[in-house]
């Protein structure tokens, strides 16, 4: 028999992954290549680029919903322009 287990995400579990997420941007391997140093550029740019893509994806569903709400504000912003009193 096949049981389909469903994965329910809380908040302290998707903090939590955040959290490892981060870390393997600011410690993680970020090149393959073993003579490559820790200090050099290259190393350096692509730990930049490992950063930058977590710093992404936390901030795009804020963003999201902050320009959803704004929308939602200019709406009813204009919407209580037409119906003053001139």
């Amino acid at each position: 028999m096949y049981v389909q287990y469903m994965f329910v995400a809380d908040s302290s579990s998707i903090e939590a992954s955040t959290l490892w997420d981060l870390c393997n941007a600011l410690w993680g391997v970020v090149m393959a290549d073993d003579i490559v140093s820790e200090t050099s550029y290259p190393c350096q740019m692509a730990r930049r680029e490992a950063i930058s893509q977590w710093l992404t994806s936390c901030a795009t569903s804020r963003i999201n919903t902050e320009v959803l709400q704004s929308a939602d504000l200019k709406v009813c912003f204009h919407v209580v322009l037409l119906l003053r009193p001139r």
